[in-house]
């Protein structure tokens, strides 16, 4: 296992979840290997993660997860237009010296 029991970023993301499950109710789906957990204000994004590998770096920069807080609940940011996907997509954005 990555993490015990008792530890890590899933679990601290359902403790999360279960805080603010109180607040408003949640709407449920998935995109991919995504579970998404929604209110009016509020979505956390989660990674089902079935190879068990260390997450974080990969969610933020190579998934697009950095770019998808950012866009979310902009007007033109609609679900076909998401960026959460597993691949790069800022990749033409780079410059290359």
């Amino acid at each position: 296992k990555v993490v015990s029991d008792s530890g890590g970023t899933w679990r601290a993301s359902h403790r999360m979840l279960a805080h603010f499950a109180g607040s408003a109710p949640f709407v449920n789906d998935t995109i991919g290997p995504f579970l998404r957990y929604r209110t009016a204000q509020m979505e956390f994004v989660l990674h089902t993660n079935p190879a068990n590998r260390i997450l974080h770096t990969e969610l933020v920069g190579e998934m697009n997860g950095y770019m998808h807080a950012l866009l979310w609940r902009r007007p033109d940011y609609t679900e076909s237009r998401s960026v959460l996907k597993p691949v790069r997509v800022y990749t033409p954005f780079v410059a290359r010296d």
